[in-house]
């Protein structure tokens, strides 16, 4: 068998650390992903559309309610 040994631990490990990081991706990545893209959304009642604006951020910073609910 010839091939420099470093070379072929290094393509195991590749194989090795590819399916875990897949699952990363699939599980926590693209949910997190999906959650931030609907927060620029604006939104009525069963549906939800464009523009994209900061408007929920705006909302949950000025809200009197949310500044109590961080300060207790």
């Amino acid at each position: 068998m010839s091939g420099d040994p470093a070379l072929r631990a290094s393509r195991v490990s590749l194989l090795v650390a590819t399916p875990p990081a897949l699952a990363m991706l699939v599980f926590f990545v693209a949910p997190i992903a999906v959650v931030v893209s609907y927060s620029f959304l604006t939104g009525e009642l069963f549906r939800i559309g464009a523009p994209a604006t900061l408007g929920n951020y705006e909302s949950a910073v000025t809200l009197g309610v949310n500044r109590t609910l961080v300060w207790n």
